[in-house]
């Protein structure tokens, strides 16, 4: 299983924003979790292509990107697990909210 096509690239600070990813998978993966740090989880129950997926979220959760972690069966049912930080642009964030994005990530 993997990520493409991460959107949208850029997006202003404190802005609604809903962040899209393609989902592909080359063989049927089933019970697969996408999670995504601080903003919610999407569950798709069998995934064989790829799929589009939505997360609505405030830009602010955005600052340090978009760490999402999937979790998901393989053909004979073994558990796997995929984490990575996406990274997305957040324009005209204020001095204190990068430090302070920056002090939550060093105890998280």
């Amino acid at each position: 299983i993997y990520v493409s096509d991460v959107y949208p690239e850029t997006v202003d600070y404190g802005t609604e924003t809903e962040v899209t990813l393609n989902i592909h998978s080359d063989f049927e993966a089933k019970d697969v979790e996408i999670y995504a740090k601080k903003i919610g989880t999407i569950n798709i129950e069998s995934l064989t292509n790829s799929e589009l997926v939505s997360f609505r979220t405030d830009s602010k959760n955005l600052i340090s990107g978009l760490n999402i972690k999937i979790i998901y069966k393989d053909e004979s049912g073994k558990e796997h697990e995929i984490e990575r930080v996406y990274p997305i642009i957040v324009k005209n964030v204020p001095f204190y909210a990068k430090i302070a994005a920056s002090i939550k990530e060093a105890f998280q």
